[in-house]
């Protein structure tokens, strides 16, 4: 095998490692009430929160941590998990629109919510 051929080799393993690294790793955390799923680079919207856009915010509250064949599980949290992630934007929601109707009564009432929310970007989960 000449020094080419051996080179390719290398980048090759480097980067399946990297795309399987991607593929496999990921976190369930609790924040507000709600789990969420992330893993690295993953974008995810929660509830608003009072923070600056490109501020960092750590997420200790992990509940798993999933990496390729290994699975770690908090009781209830993992002690050293942890999620670095940054915030990208702030926004509100869909419009969802509540009626309440009684038919044969002449009365009904119509009311909208848009819920606020904040999109963070997972940047490194930690164990």
């Amino acid at each position: 095998m000449d020094l080419r051929s051996y080179q390719v080799c290398l980048m090759i393993v480097k980067i399946w490692s990297k795309i399987k690294e991607l593929m496999y790793m990921y976190a369930i955390f609790h924040y507000g009430g709600k789990q969420y799923k992330a893993s690295k680079n993953n974008v995810i919207f929660l509830e608003k929160l009072p923070l600056k856009i490109n501020s960092t915010l750590v997420l200790n509250h992990v509940l798993m941590i999933v990496d390729d064949n290994n699975v770690i599980i908090g009781a209830p949290y993992i002690k050293t998990g942890k999620i670095i992630a940054s915030v990208l934007s702030h926004g509100r929601g869909n419009k969802i629109v509540i009626i309440k109707f009684r038919r044969r009564k002449h009365h009904k009432k119509m009311q909208g919510h848009r819920q606020w929310f904040t999109s963070i970007k997972i940047n490194e989960i930690c164990k």
